[in-house]
């Protein structure tokens, strides 16, 4: 996907590319990819001056504008203190404890692909969704050749899951999945380059937000990302969601919904010390 930057910088596009390659876990041609062999090509052009005299040339900076038109969505919830749904931020800190133990040497077998999901129960409590416990938890993790799914199933329970999932969160009834396809040996992008699908729920905030009509990487700095925060602070402030409709320097629409459950006065966002203490 392409995006666009007006800049007198001379930047090492492919040092730039190699060191991100590198940090991500990416060393070995046995993992998928190798830093220091794989080929980067740059393909550098000069933004459009038509759009370029439309945005930021002559323009002070309250007249900047954005380089095309979208629909941005913020979303903002009272489950945790991250004002995110639980779900998300369960799954999300699976995910960076998958990084941790990789590249802190816990779990050496462990390689840089992987996913996570993970599903909460909710109970309507006089108009509010309270979560009460996890149902299922979901992860794929990308390994070395030669570890038995049985070492990867307990290794993960113990050094992942139980290091982010409260223990309260979890029950008898919770159900894993873990590499539920048996071998992960091939990942990152020699495996399956896609990121459509997975970008869009991370967007999405787990799927409980709005999508928009694209994707929010890529984008110029004036487009998708300061709306979008825009749109989610004012979500938590006021609850529910935001929508802006913008064309240019200005939103050409704001938009405040809820969902039927947020109509409740207690779902009005709390106090942030009080949050949190409803979860499970």
């Amino acid at each position: 996907q392409s995006t666009w930057v007006t800049t007198k910088a001379r930047v090492s596009c492919e040092n730039v590319v190699r060191e991100a390659i590198k940090s991500i876990g990416y060393d070995d041609a046995a993992k998928g990819m190798d830093y220091k062999k794989c080929n980067v090509i740059v393909a550098i052009e000069a933004q459009s001056p038509d759009i370029a005299q439309a945005v930021h040339e002559q323009k002070s900076d309250e007249d900047i504008g954005a380089g095309g038109q979208g629909i941005m969505f913020g979303y903002a919830t009272d489950e945790t203190e991250e004002m995110m749904p639980l779900s998300h931020v369960l799954a999300t800190q699976l995910g960076k404890r998958l990084t941790d133990v990789r590249k802190e040497g816990i779990l050496k077998w462990v390689r840089p692909d992987g996913k996570t999901q993970v599903t909460v129960v909710y109970k309507n409590v006089n108009g509010a969704m309270v979560p009460q416990r996890v149902h299922t938890v979901l992860i794929s993790t990308q390994h070395d050749d030669g570890i038995s799914l049985d070492q990867v199933k307990a290794d993960l329970m113990e050094h992942v899951i139980k290091n982010v999932i409260p223990e309260k969160c979890l029950t008898d009834k919770t159900i894993y999945h873990l590499n539920p396809s048996g071998r992960f040996v091939i990942g990152g992008p020699h495996g399956d380059a896609g990121l459509t699908g997975r970008k869009i729920i991370v967007d999405t905030y787990g799927g409980v937000g709005r999508p928009r009509r694209r994707g929010f990487l890529g984008q110029g700095p004036l487009e998708s990302r300061p709306f979008r925060r825009l749109c989610r602070s004012l979500g938590g402030q006021i609850g529910g969601g935001v929508e802006t409709r913008q064309t240019g320097a200005d939103p050409a629409l704001v938009r405040h919904w809820r969902c039927p459950a947020a109509l409740h006065p207690r779902r009005q966002l709390r106090n942030r010390r009080e949050i949190g203490q409803r979860n499970c």
